[in-house]
């Protein structure tokens, strides 16, 4: 259900469509089972964990540490995990308080997905928590525009929710 509304969001939004050009092969349909099956079974083993986040925490904090080196950004994941559990690091404060702010944000962004559609209030939440205590936040403060634009074509306007 929450796979079909995520569709239909992004469908709305970005203004995605099926390809007419998909060939629906023998292969193509054997693959695309197996993926389902196995994704089945992801899904059924992950229901058996008292916390299935516990497997998404080192996945977000590698994307953390990697968005991050986008902005200049120097702090290793082994640095935030150090830090992250209290050990002491030779990194610069900034560096490791930006890509923690990273990681509030995808966490916070993660849940907020469950609630909401992607709209403009997720895009501000997310926004506020990535500039939290960064250096130069004052400075880095950006307008959002009322409309997502994707390789220059113009899409609907986002909702405000």
């Amino acid at each position: 259900m929450a796979l079909n509304r995520r569709f239909h969001v992004h469908q709305e939004v970005f203004g995605l469509k099926p390809s007419p050009d998909l060939v629906w092969t023998p292969r193509l349909v054997r693959v695309l089972s197996e993926a389902d099956r196995l994704l089945g079974r992801l899904a059924g083993e992950g229901g058996r964990l008292p916390n299935p986040h516990v497997l998404m925490r080192p996945f977000i904090r590698r994307e953390a540490v990697l968005s991050s080196k986008i902005e200049g950004t120097q702090a290793t994941l082994g640095e935030l995990l150090a830090a992250e559990a209290g050990a002491v690091v030779d990194r610069s404060p900034e560096d490791l308080r930006e890509v923690g702010n990273y990681v509030v944000a995808l966490e916070h962004g993660i849940a907020l997905l469950n609630k909401l559609p992607l709209c403009v209030r997720i895009v501000r939440e997310l926004h506020a928590k990535l500039m939290n205590d960064a250096p130069g936040s004052i400075t880095r403060r950006f307008w959002i525009l009322d409309r997502l634009v994707l390789n220059g074509i113009q899409s609907r306007r986002l909702s405000e929710k």
